[in-house]
């Protein structure tokens, strides 16, 4: 459908680049049904009209960073807690390595 005339002239006249499409359908289909209707679809248009502005842009950059925050004081959080369960395995030092994994993981992929 992406090389349908219509489809295309739409598309140009509201700025938006044919080559993008498929993110473009990720970003309008808000309720990730895989289908979009003609006022998501419409809506989501009009929504992404026009070049970034630099304060959309700088918003965006205070969100992630709020996120990044978040997210480093979750891990701090996770790092603090006692298992107070009794351990799985032998108790050995490559056992504990093992435990400790999930929590090494998420600071590596947040850092």
């Amino acid at each position: 459908h992406l090389q349908e005339p219509r489809l295309l002239t739409f598309f140009k006249e509201i700025d938006i680049d044919i080559s993008e499409a498929k993110g473009l359908f990720h970003l309008l289909d808000r309720d990730s049904s895989g289908v979009l209707d003609a006022d998501e679809f419409l809506s989501g248009c009009l929504r992404l009209r026009g070049p970034a502005k630099a304060l959309d842009l700088q918003l965006i950059m205070c969100e992630l960073a709020e996120q990044r925050r978040y997210l480093m004081r979750l891990l701090q959080t996770l790092n603090s807690v006692e298992v107070v369960e009794p351990k799985l395995g032998d108790g050995s030092p490559m056992e504990q390595k093992k435990q400790q994994e999930p929590a090494r993981e998420l600071s590596r992929l947040i850092t």
